[in-house]
């Protein structure tokens, strides 16, 4: 059975992130006011999902995206893997000031590979810069 974790774009600025076995049914419940975050938003979109073959690896992205900025967020939807890349240095520099493991993303993605499969990325209806404004 398949795993799906997928990001939300609620009102055009925040970022809910969560895991699925039927995503059809799961916007349906968010759409529907039955899901205790996203039931304050009244614009839903999904703006990208993965699959996954099984449940572990699926609760594991979904912790790591759920730990990610929004400007990180918005260059994985975006599959602007060099901002990705440069944002994940940065990040990572960051941290390891604080003495903690310089590329904790990495070693996560490397100890898992293999255990999952990306089968989809969803389609937009908008450009994706429509999704959202930048405030500088």
């Amino acid at each position: 059975m398949k795993y799906i974790v997928y990001i939300l774009l609620c009102d055009k600025k925040t970022f809910y992130t969560g895991i699925t076995r039927s995503l059809r049914k799961r916007l349906e419940e968010h759409k529907n006011k039955q899901s205790f975050f996203t039931k304050k938003f009244s614009d839903i979109k999904i703006v990208y999902q993965e699959e996954y073959i099984d449940k572990e690896s699926a609760e594991q992205r979904e912790k790591q995206l759920k730990g990610w900025s929004n400007a990180k967020k918005k260059a994985l939807i975006k599959k602007d893997l060099d901002q990705l890349r440069k944002l994940s240095k940065v990040m990572s520099l960051a941290k390891s000031s604080q003495g903690r493991e310089v590329y904790p993303e990495r070693s996560r993605r490397e100890s898992s590979r293999g255990s999952h499969l990306v089968v989809n990325i969803t389609k937009f209806s908008l450009p994706i810069n429509q999704l959202w404004t930048d405030k500088k």
